[in-house]
């Protein structure tokens, strides 16, 4: 995230809950994975320095020390001082890199120029105020010859659990309330998202689109949980004990077509992975 994210945003994981809930229900089953993936495709190898611009609780950052190693580096960045107190409470893995965790804006971020070999942003670009200012900043932290891995989310209609989420919440708050929810999946088209790389100097800028499934394994009640851990969580907190079942009410009725034989919740999460090289 940037520290002049919209209202709402740049404070959504003030709360120690939130981002225990963010951290419990949402990155094991949903950035971890992604995480890897994203990590596939930018290879940071033994002995690099990598800086994870809003790292969030460290997800993509501890990745990327266990593969580039001991004699490696790693640097998170990111503007939630709650999101940088969980990630440095996780102890550091043997045979990882070591990690600092900063807190920094996207832009501008608090690293030297050309200090890195791999840059990466997995689900904040569209967060961010001015992207074309971030990726400017990630263009001049790299070195020459440096990777960038970016990973948005594709529209909220093509990630249906997301898509359910945002129906429960506008049954109870309304739809333009409700929108807030959206922002995730706000982030520039393929076309878009290359000339923006393109723009701050990068090269050999290489986009797909990637699929995997989101599991919330014990089914609905879980998933409605997870609500808690995004943006939305605040307003349904400060729900009284009606307006709370009217949100498990509706909840039920959007996330059922999506439970499987077990009584999973299971869809697909849709999301664009940029490379690039400076």
């Amino acid at each position: 995230m940037s520290d002049a994210t919209p209202a709402g945003f740049g404070t959504a994981f003030a709360s120690p809950d939130a981002v225990s809930r963010y951290a419990s229900l949402l990155v094991p089953r949903l950035f971890a994975p992604w995480a890897e993936l994203l990590l596939d495709n930018v290879r940071p190898a033994p002995g690099e320095r990598v800086c994870d611009v809003a790292c969030g609780p460290g997800t993509v950052t501890r990745a990327a020390a266990r593969r580039v190693g001991p004699s490696g580096s790693v640097v998170g960045c990111d503007i939630s001082e709650a999101m940088l107190d969980t990630a440095r409470a996780t102890p550091d893995e043997p045979g990882a890199a070591a990690i600092e965790y900063r807190l920094s804006p996207a832009a501008p971020l608090t690293l030297e120029s050309s200090s890195v070999a791999v840059v990466t942003c997995q689900q904040g670009l569209q967060f961010f105020p001015d992207s074309a200012a971030a990726l400017a900043e990630m263009h001049r932290v790299l070195a020459g010859g440096g990777r960038v891995g970016i990973a948005c989310w594709r529209r909220i209609e093509s990630n249906p659990i997301y898509h359910a989420f945002e129906q429960a919440l506008a049954a109870v708050f309304g739809a333009e309330h409700a929108a807030g929810i959206r922002k995730p999946f706000s982030g520039p088209a393929p076309d878009d998202l290359a000339e923006l790389l393109a723009s701050a100097g990068f090269v050999d800028v290489d986009i797909t689109e990637e699929a995997r499934d989101l599991v919330f394994e014990d089914g609905i009640d879980m998933a409605l949980g997870a609500v808690l851990a995004t943006p939305a969580g605040a307003d349904l907190a400060g729900l009284d004990a009606a307006g709370r079942e009217s949100f498990h009410a509706a909840g039920v009725r959007a996330l059922t077509p999506l439970l499987d034989s077990a009584g999973a919740v299971r869809a697909p999460m849709r999301s664009l992975i940029a490379t690039a090289r400076r």
